[in-house]
Formats: C-alpha cells, structure tokens, sequence
C-alpha cells in the first residue's frame, strides 16, 4: 500500500474549502446549481448567485472564475474579463485567475493581451 507524507502546509492546501462563510458557499452551490442547466435561464440565474457569493466573500476565487464562465456562455465575454480583471487585482498572483483571463482575451482575438 502506498502511504504519503505530506507537510502541514500541503495538508492545509488540500483541505481549504472555497469559503469559510456558510451564506456565500450556499450562494455559491446554487450558482453551480443553476449553471448546470446549461439554458440562458440558468446561466442568467447563476451570474446572480455568484455574484451574491463574491459580495459574501470576496476573496473566492472560484466564484469569480464561475462568474466569468456564466458570462462566457452567454456571449458577454467583457463582461467576463471585466470580471477577471477585477478578481486579479484582488486576490494577486492567483495562476487560476490569470489563466482564465488569459483564455478570454484569446477567445476574443486579443492576443496580445493574452500573454
């Protein structure tokens, strides 16, 4: 059997939770919720949700980067970077972020903002 050894600081990286605040992650699931059933309704519904998560506790990457991905859907791939944009500048360094940032502009023939 094979057994790992991990160090305190990768035990608390593989136990973090999107958020620690009960409102915002329930907001949070329900956004999934909605966006999973993929129709205009849902994804309008779920940019809702998130955006309720992300005033809950701004500090969820994950809700912006679901944001964003609501909006993408929908065609409003500004409005999605605009998103993005403001999480980076938030929550710095996050290569999550940066890199769906990247992917927006370069699906919207940005390239050079992409890199």
């Amino acid at each position: 059997m094979l057994h790992l050894k991990l160090t305190e600081e990768e035990r608390k990286r593989l136990s973090k939770h999107e958020t620690e605040n009960a409102e915002a992650y329930q907001a949070f699931l329900m956004g999934r919720y909605c966006r999973s059933k993929r129709t205009g309704e849902g994804y309008q519904k779920a940019i809702e949700y998130f955006e309720e998560a992300i005033k809950l506790d701004p500090k969820n990457d994950v809700a912006y980067r679901e944001l964003a991905a609501s909006y993408g859907q929908l065609g409003r791939n500004d409005e999605a970077i605009r998103v993005l944009i403001d999480a980076t500048r938030l929550l710095e360094n996050n290569a999550r972020l940066l890199l769906d940032l990247g992917t927006f502009h370069l699906n919207s023939g940005s390239y050079a903002a992409a890199i």
